[in-house]
């Protein structure tokens, strides 16, 4: 097998570290008012990656069975 002798390189995992609950209220409050605020509410809220939140359309949005739906 000619991958056999292939160098992949290191896998290097970053350490991420969840916001604190008065940060995350911080963060809530003071984004509030602004444009962006309820997709920062549904980042908090969700735990929702950067790319999930961008690829919501509202066909994935179910408010009356309170259903979002992430593909």
């Amino acid at each position: 097998n000619p991958a056999e002798h292939v160098a992949l390189p290191p896998i290097v995992r970053d350490h991420i570290e969840p916001l604190a609950v008065a940060d995350a209220r911080a963060l809530l409050a003071a984004t509030r008012d602004d444009r962006h605020g309820s997709l920062i509410a549904l980042a908090v809220y969700t735990g929702m990656r950067q790319g999930e939140l961008l690829g919501l359309r509202w066909a994935d949005v179910d408010l009356a069975g309170a259903v979002l739906h992430v593909r």
